[in-house]
C-alpha cells in the first residue's frame, strides 16, 4: 500500500517516446486555447538557487494564470518545498530605521522571494 504522505516521486523515468506522446496528447487538446502554454524555459541557475537550500527536498510545478498587457497566459511556479511538502521561503532581513543616537534599531522582513521562481521564458513564443 503507497503511502500518500510520502513526497518521493518515482525515480524512474520515462522513456523519450512516452514523453513526447504525452506531450503531444496535451498539445493536441489546448492547442487552440488562447491561453495555451506549451512549455516555459528556466535558467539552470534559477533552478540550483531552489534547489540549494539545505531544507529543499524537490520542487512542485503550478499551473497558474499571468496576466499583462491585458492578455492572459497559463505560467508555471517553482516552488522549492521542504520534506513535508511545505513551500519553503526564505525571509530577508531588512534595516528599516536606526535612531539618531545608536540606542534603537528595528528591522522588518521583506517578502518571501527565495525559494519560488516564476519568470520563466514562455512557449510560444520564445521557443521553436
Amino acid at each position: 500500500m503507497e503511502n500518500k504522505n510520502n513526497l518521493q516521486a518515482q525515480k524512474h523515468p520515462i522513456d523519450y517516446q512516452t514523453a513526447q506522446s504525452m506531450i503531444k496528447d496535451y498539445q493536441n487538446l489546448h492547442f487552440g486555447d488562447s491561453d495555451y502554454l506549451a512549455s516555459e524555459y528556466f535558467d539552470a541557475d534559477v533552478i540550483r538557487q531552489l534547489l540549494s537550500n539545505p531544507k529543499c527536498k524537490g520542487l512542485r510545478i503550478y499551473n497558474a494564470l499571468k496576466s499583462e498587457d491585458g492578455k492572459s497566459q497559463n505560467r508555471f511556479i517553482l516552488m522549492a518545498e521542504d520534506e513535508h511538502g511545505k513551500t519553503i521561503l526564505n525571509y530577508q532581513i531588512k534595516l528599516s530605521a536606526v535612531s539618531m543616537n545608536g540606542l534603537g534599531v528595528s528591522a522588518g522582513f521583506v517578502d518571501p522571494v527565495v525559494g519560488i521562481a516564476e519568470n520563466g521564458k514562455p512557449c510560444p513564443p520564445y521557443c521553436s
